[in-house]
């Protein structure tokens, strides 16, 4: 383990991967899915920290040959804290592949890489093409109920909601390991929306163009599914149940995809915004940049001049977005989804308390408080996730160098 650092350190960086990004690089270790933002100036401390010079020497060089008095120490300490400098040449990752990894890897890259982006394209171009030819395929609210009982069709509707944002994720996780990349499926809390979320990290550690279809996978299966769906429709009687199925189906992933439009609640599209913008955090920047509206302290002040230009710009009308979007959700929980909320959980409890337990009705309300409890329980799930998240960018920005 690394000790306190001085003149004579000798630090090796050669595993970082660096990545422009705008006006600034992103580096990191896409081992440990841990990267960070820094100025032109750090690369030239990278470039040279190859385990052979001493912080001393580093920082001569880069005076000598590009007139800058770079803090290399402080630089190097910041990156020691973050777990991202080493005292020696790191060793290779050794670890086998185990049979799923390589699996999944082959799988993603075949699904998700090169010349694979033309058939999500058809298959978007056909679905486009039998609404303008077939408008009575457009998805209708009626196609929400499958089922004649309330209870039993909200479990059908939500399992198969379930396996379909699972499948979303899927694509997700797939395509980063596709690109070689490790992935994880989790559910979080996005203001207060359970949400769940593919971890693709160490993206960052490579090109901005490669990210953009681990980023859109989702949306892109998800018009894939569409588009059989709709075979599906075509090939099946209206009214029997694989039409009605298919008609579900196709409901719930176009409410899906036009989900992905708020971005304030960190969709795919989120993301997508980010890397066009070159932003290493733009829901963090457009926070600020409202903050700096009504609040005039002179740490926001400080914080919005530390940004790059090109950050300050994406901010701007993102923060923008972000308080339409945030007031638009808030006064439709108030007014909308907390009141149908409260009517369903109390017609739940009366139908239990007044009907037999061996009555259709008694049944139909016990579905619906399962429901509720099976959400509840995914929240406190979200709810740890997000915590532990806000846990290390604030960990992470109190260790954020100050070159």
């Amino acid at each position: 383990m690394m000790g306190t650092l001085d003149a004579v350190s000798r630090i090796d960086l050669s595993h970082l991967t660096v990545q422009r990004d705008g006006d600034e690089y992103t580096i990191g270790d896409p081992r440990i899915s841990r990267f960070i933002r820094v100025p032109e100036p750090a690369l030239y401390v990278i470039e040279r920290a190859d385990g052979t010079r001493t912080v001393r020497d580093i920082q001569e060089q880069i005076l000598q040959e590009r007139e800058l008095d770079v803090d290399v120490l402080d630089f190097m300490t910041q990156l020691q804290a973050l777990g991202l400098a080493a005292d020696v040449a790191p060793a290779a990752d050794k670890r086998a592949m185990s049979l799923v990894d390589r699996l999944a890897e082959r799988i993603g890259a075949l699904l998700f890489t090169g010349h694979a982006a033309w058939v999500y394209v058809s298959a978007l171009a056909a679905v486009l093409l039998l609404f303008v030819l077939r408008p009575e395929f457009l998805p209708h609210y009626r196609d929400m109920f499958v089922l004649p009982v309330v209870g039993g069709n909200a479990l059908f509707v939500s399992l198969i909601a379930c396996l379909l944002i699972f499948l979303h994720e899927c694509a997700h996780l797939l395509a980063a390991r596709g690109v070689g990349v490790r992935a994880r499926m989790r559910v979080n809390i996005r203001y207060i929306v359970i949400v769940a979320e593919t971890e693709m990290t160490g993206l960052w550690g490579h090109a901005p163009a490669k990210r953009y279809f681990p980023y859109l996978a989702g949306m892109a299966w998800d018009c894939l599914l569409i588009a059989t769906a709709l075979l599906v429709q075509l090939a099946t009687e209206p009214d029997s149940i694989a039409n009605d199925c298919a008609r579900l189906v196709i409901l719930l992933l176009m409410l899906g995809i036009l989900s992905q439009f708020m971005v304030f609640l960190r969709t795919d599209l989120y993301f997508v915004l980010g890397n066009a913008t070159h932003s290493a955090d733009l829901a963090r920047s457009g926070r600020l940049f409202l903050r700096k509206l009504w609040r005039k302290d002179d740490d926001t002040r400080e914080a919005w001049r530390r940004l790059p230009g090109t950050e300050r710009r994406a901010a701007a009308w993102f923060g923008a977005t972000y308080a339409i979007g945030i007031a638009t959700m808030t006064v439709t929980l108030i007014i909308y989804s907390f009141p149908g909320g409260y009517t369903a959980l109390s017609m739940a409890v009366r139908q239990i308390s007044a009907y037999p337990v061996h009555s259709v009705p008694f049944w139909d309300g016990a579905v619906i408080l399962l429901l509720a409890g099976a959400r509840l329980l995914l929240y406190l799930k979200g709810a740890r996730t997000a915590y532990r998240e806000r846990r290390e960018r604030r960990r992470q920005r109190l260790s954020h160098m100050g070159i």
